[in-house]
C-alpha cells in the first residue's frame, strides 16, 4: 500500500477531506495536515480561522513551528506528496512543505499547475485525482 501525504492550504479543507476519502477508498494510506486548535476551529464540517488578536506573537510562532514540524514528519513517512493547488495557489506553509519534500527526495505531485515557478520546478507531475490514482497503482 502506498502512503500519500497531502499538502494544502486550509482554504481547501473541504477538498482535502474529499480527496482523502477518495484515496483511502482506493487503498492508499493518507497522511494529512489538520487544523491546529490554536489557529482554527471546526464549525459545521468546515473550519474557520480563530480571532488571533489575543494570541501573542511568541505563542503563535511556537505553535506554527510545532504544526510545521509535525507535518514534516508526515512527509518523511510518505512515499510521495500530493499538493492540492487550486488555481495554482499553495500558500506560504505549503511552499515550505514542497521545498522540504523535494530536499528529502519525495516525488511531488500537484492537482493543478503551481503559479510559482521555482515551486513548479519541484513538482514531478501535475495530475488530477483520477490520473494520480492510476499512476500510483
Amino acid at each position: 500500500m502506498k502512503t500519500v501525504c497531502l499538502c494544502n492550504s486550509f482554504k481547501f479543507y473541504r477538498d482535502q477531506i474529499c480527496l482523502k476519502k477518495l484515496l483511502e477508498e482506493e487503498g492508499f494510506e493518507v497522511l494529512e495536515p489538520y487544523p491546529d486548535e490554536v489557529f482554527w476551529k471546526k464549525r459545521d464540517g468546515d473550519i474557520e480561522l480563530r480571532d488571533l488578536s489575543k494570541l501573542s506573537k511568541e505563542k503563535g510562532i511556537i505553535n506554527a513551528r510545532r504544526v510545521s514540524l509535525r507535518h514534516f514528519e508526515k512527509i518523511d513517512e510518505a512515499d510521495c506528496v500530493y499538493v492540492i493547488s487550486k488555481r495554482g495557489y499553495v500558500g506560504n506553509s505549503v511552499s515550505m512543505e514542497i521545498g522540504y519534500a523535494y530536499a528529502k527526495g519525495r516525488h511531488i505531485y500537484s492537482t493543478e499547475p503551481i503559479e510559482d515557478w521555482p515551486l513548479a520546478g519541484m513538482v514531478s507531475e501535475v495530475l488530477g485525482p483520477e490520473e494520480f490514482i492510476k499512476r500510483l497503482k
